[in-house]
């Protein structure tokens, strides 16, 4: 947006029809603003670190040395549909100038306040355009130095100046937003034609005929410089107020400045004042992005619904709707705070105090981009909410009862064949649809034909829907239940209909141009509904049957359970064909849900020095919620953190979509942010569905490419060789024959052409993953994200060193003890966690009374106390103590210098914290626990008061000094001491894993992981 408005070249090539070379300042640290305060004149001070014209008085400059041109200018006139971004760049907001405006530095007036404006943008809404340059003033360099002299006073009120204004554009620019009555549109699209050649040949006149049209013309906004125009409310009266304008030049203020920094024109102005610093293009384009999202999606946020529709909803959702009041209340509460933080980054950037090529993080943050996601998500569910109101009137009209089973008064459970069973005893005579918006969403088709069917089938009366959406446990596919089903017995994942084990091949593939390491270890990433489940069982048959007929011949694997309808036969009769059996956990299209939304992985022996791994992932771009979604890639990085490697990350998408997901972009940055630069390398891109392009990426791919390209991330290359294309429908035709149902001949070509070109497509795929490309090892995962994980996974670990260190300290010091304490921890299952809420059970152990860890396991609701789940720690190991006698303990001595040397390391973590991480001391995660482990000594002393709690009341006080130095550290400015950096960072993460108390608790959350990783593992073979 604008980014000719900031050009750097020579005002000669800009204008170069009156100035000549010896007229032109230096040249290439020139820029030009939109003239937001029409008050400059040549010589006036302008601060652009804030963009703001300086109230003071302009430098003295002799009238003579100001020259003035009256131009002849063509007249720009244009009209349309609305493109917001597209105006402020007609306009002359560039992007540094819309930082400024959007983070409230400078004041937005005049024609800029179409930035703020909260305008409707549908297929109604029509902007027109108006903009001229008439006359110009620019000032001579070569006598201006001499005479800048003169003012030292005018200066030295005006400290903060960077520029002075140096030439001047007079003009007119006036944006106009209007409104077409729907059911004349053409006509009033032509009418809007008309005026623009009019005004073009400098005349405006109303015909008879036209005056009704121009009074279908509602909901008109004007933006102008010109003051006298932005008051009135006809489009008539707006062009009629621009021709008479037009008439008399010296009516017209200023439209844009040109500056040049006072330091070159005032060489012996203040070396430590006068500097601005513009962003580099990569973060002003991604900066300015993300502003002009936000800002949109914020307008968006604060438009209120129609009263009667926001009255629909509180009656059949007032829950869900209030929650997301809630939610966005406490957006609107955050908002100054994070925009202050960002305001004070930006000007620390222009004002050089922070160097952009030092800078370890983006301007546009996390938090910041949790904040886009945030709004984005209460948007999309209200509409959400919106639609479902519509719905449930249909079903109204229809005779058809409505549920939303999470209001219902059911049991508690967690099995969803028992709250099926309950519906189904809660209406008896009844036929209940089961669905939630995910399966909705996912599978639209299927869902349209459903409601035909129901709509025009049997009495509707009969029929109930039963919303899953609001509940913790959903159904894995779109079904209608009553009390004749019978729920049967589960299969194993690899049982036939005989419950027998399918015997398979093993898949052939060479492997001598394949590294060393065992596993290829693949990444799938994609949003929700873009069909990786199906890849993945599709890859798992390409690579299993050599042909199409030998696949045919035999039964298709399914390591993920399938199941979709298919319309069949010269009727198109739908059936429903499954193949795998049920397994909730292996459900992804249920958001939200810690048990069934997991990464998976799914090895595929080759031979017997080689598997290919894949590492099947939630998906992502869930409407229910973002904060989801950030739980979700959490856990998703979580996971690959304990491979030693990543061979490929590839990204699943559709061809021919027709606008990105934003959380692709969400995908890109992330895994750049976790891995560091050089996984880019290792990024490929798969489509799906691509039969109907013709086995290419189709619309999809220039809309990638726009998109990597606008964020700065021009390194992640789409290109031929690592796209890949394939088409899953011939592994659905193999189900669907599995379960019963014929095709004719034509189809059978159709699929055996779709099966061919897929396996030449998957052979392409390994071939260039395990020849082309060097696994990204962890050894090189360096960077700001990666760095926080390991510190995170440190921080317990750390503290409890610390604490039982201090404890054998005062042992040995005061009571000369020569029994020690020893820590104990111990792997444990997934969903362990400390309830902080129960009463805590200490023991004595030597002379300390402790709490030995009493895990509770939780899932949406603890399995041991009622305590909420917010209530308790999640942990991935447990803490026993036991007492030794270990000769190999260190002296006192070395205790106490192992003690210090700790809580120095320690202390170190707040420079990554504070200037690397940029979290808050409110958010710090190691003051965090610090302050939940002094809380347990507290309670430990309060609770056995009545016995001997000397030794533990010298722990505390010891924890207490420690928190001190911390908290100290924290308040020492950044000058104090030499900034960390990220090889420091992993430095100090080296030192802390070494420790042998620390050591023995990453092992035990190793094992945890391996557990995990184990459990979600199946072999294919």
């Amino acid at each position: 947006m604008g980014a000719a408005n900031s050009r750097t070249e020579p005002i000669s090539q800009r204008s170069g029809k009156y100035l000549s070379n010896s007229q032109v300042f230096p040249l290439d640290q020139g820029i030009q603003r939109l003239a937001i305060d029409p008050s400059g004149a040549i010589g006036s001070l302008y601060d652009a670190t804030k963009d703001q014209l300086l109230s003071g008085l302009p430098l003295y400059i002799s009238r003579r040395l100001i020259s003035l041109r009256n131009e002849v200018n063509p007249v720009v006139v244009t009209s349309g549909r609305l493109k917001a971004r597209d105006l402020l760049e007609m306009i002359g907001i560039d992007k540094e100038l819309y930082l400024s405006m959007y983070l409230n530095l400078t004041k937005s007036k005049g024609a800029s306040l179409l930035q703020n404006y909260p305008f409707t943008n549908n297929e109604y809404t029509r902007y027109f355009f108006f903009h001229q340059k008439t006359k110009h003033s620019y000032l001579a360099a070569n006598q201006f130095v001499e005479n800048a002299k003169d003012n030292p006073n005018i200066l030295s009120a005006n400290m903060d100046a960077t520029h002075v204004i140096t030439e001047i554009q007079y003009g007119i620019h006036v944006v106009v937003f209007l409104q077409l009555a729907p059911d004349n549109v053409t006509a009033l699209d032509e009418l809007l034609e008309r005026i623009q050649a009019q005004l073009v040949r400098n005349t405006f006149s109303v015909k008879t005929n036209e005056k009704p049209l121009y009074e279908q013309f509602t909901d008109v906004k004007v933006f102008s410089n010109i003051p006298e125009i932005v008051n009135l409310t006809k489009l008539q009266d707006i062009c009629q107020k621009i021709h008479q304008i037009r008439t008399n030049v010296y009516q017209y203020p200023p439209m844009k400045y040109t500056l040049r920094p006072i330091r070159t024109l005032c060489p012996w102005f203040s070396t430590e004042k006068g500097v601005f610093v513009p962003l580099s293009k990569g973060l002003i384009n991604e900066t300015e992005l993300y502003f002009y999202e936000l800002s949109t999606i914020r307008k968006e946020l604060h438009m209120s619904l129609p009263s009667a529709k926001e009255q629909s909803i509180l009656t059949y959702f007032k829950q869900a709707y209030e929650d997301l009041q809630q939610r966005q209340m406490k957006i609107n509460q955050s908002y100054p705070t994070k925009m202050n933080r960002l305001r004070a980054t930006l000007l620390a950037i222009r004002c050089g105090t922070i160097k952009q090529n030092q800078m370890q993080d983006s301007l546009v943050d996390h938090e910041a981009k949790a904040l886009l996601r945030d709004c984005r998500n209460i948007i999309e569910q209200r509409e959400n909410l919106v639609e479902k109101v519509q719905l449930v009137n249909e079903l109204k009209q229809r005779n058809i009862e409505y549920w939303n089973v999470k209001e219902l008064a059911l049991s508690e459970s967690e099995n969803l064949d028992l709250i099926e069973e309950e519906l189904m005893r809660k209406r008896p005579g009844k036929r209940i649809f089961c669905f939630d918006d995910d399966l909705k969403r996912e599978y639209l088709g299927e869902w349209n034909k459903h409601l035909d069917n129901l709509f025009n089938g049997e009495k509707t009366s009969n029929l109930v829907f039963a919303d899953f959406s609001f509940c913790s446990i959903q159904p894995s596919k779109l079904k209608i239940i009553s009390l004749n089903e019978t729920i049967g017995p589960r299969k194993s994942l690899w049982e036939d209909s005989s419950g027998k084990s399918s015997a398979r091949k093993r898949f052939r593939l060479d492997p001598t141009n394949v590294s060393t390491n065992k596993h290829v270890n693949i990444l799938l990433l994609g949003e929700v509904g873009v069909g990786k489940s199906t890849f993945v069982n599709a890859l798992i048959n390409y690579l299993k049957f050599e042909s199409f007929e030998k696949a045919c011949a035999d039964k298709p694997v399914t390591a993920i359970p399938v199941s979709f309808p298919l319309a069949v036969g010269d009727q198109f009769e739908e059936h429903v064909v499954e193949l795998g059996g049920v397994d909730a956990n292996e459900d992804h299209r249920n958001p939200g849900q810690s048990v069934t939304r997991q990464c998976k992985s799914y090895v595929i022996p080759i031979s017997a020095q080689l598997n290919i791994r894949l590492i099947d992932t939630p998906g992502m771009g869930d409407a229910r919620g973002l904060n989801q979604d950030d739980l979700m890639m959490q856990h998703i990085l979580s996971c690959i953190n304990n491979y030693q490697y990543i061979n490929a990350i590839c990204i699943v998408l559709k061809p021919n979509e027709s606008r990105l997901n934003v959380i692709y972009r969400s995908y890109f940055t992330q895994l750049m942010s976790f891995f560091g630069e050089k996984i880019r390398n290792n990024i490929v891109f798969c489509f799906t569905h691509t039969r109907a392009t013709f086995f290419a990426p189709g619309g999809t791919a220039p809309l990638l490419k726009r998109m990597l390209h606008s964020n700065g991330m021009k390194n992640i290359v789409l290109k031929k060789s690592n796209t890949f294309c394939f088409d899953n429908e011939a592994f659905r035709y193999l189900i669907a024959r599995e379960n019963g149902l014929q095709f004719d001949v034509y189809q059978k070509e159709e699929y055996l052409r779709s099966w061919e070109t897929s396996v030449k497509e998957t052979s392409h795929l390994l071939q260039y993953i395990c020849k082309d490309l060097k696994p990204c090892e962890r050894q090189s995962w360096q960077s700001i994200e990666n760095a926080q994980w390991q510190i995170n996974k440190l921080i317990r670990p750390t503290l409890e060193a610390i604490r039982n260190n201090i404890r054998n300290v005062l042992l040995v010091d005061k009571a000369q003890s020569k029994t020690f304490i020893r820590l104990h921890p111990s792997a444990v299952q997934r969903n362990v966690h400390l309830c902080l809420h129960c009463p805590s059970v200490p023991v004595l152990c030597q002379d300390f009374w402790v709490v030995p860890d009493d895990p509770h396991v939780v899932l949406d609701q603890c399995s041991r106390c009622q305590c909420s789940a917010a209530q308790h720690l999640k942990v991935n190991y447990v803490l026993k103590y036991e007492t030794t006698t270990d000769k190999r303990i260190q002296s006192i001595s070395d205790m106490k210098t192992n003690v210090s040397l700790l809580q120095q390391w320690t202390i170190g973590l707040v420079d990554f914290f504070r200037y690397l991480s940029r979290i808050p001391k409110e958010n710090d995660p190691l003051l965090a626990n610090l302050n939940r482990i002094m809380e347990e000594e507290k309670s430990i002393i309060s609770q056995k008061q009545q016995q001997q709690t000397t030794p533990n009341l010298f722990l505390y006080e010891e924890l207490k000094t420690f928190r001190k130095e911390y908290e100290k550290f924290w308040a020492l400015s950044t000058s104090a001491r030499k900034p960390m950096n990220l090889t420091d960072v992993y430095k100090l993460i080296k030192n802390l894993s070494k420790d042998g108390v620390i050591s023995e608790q990453l092992d035990a959350i190793k094992q945890t992981q391996q557990l995990y990783m184990q459990e979600r593992e199946i072999l294919v073979s």
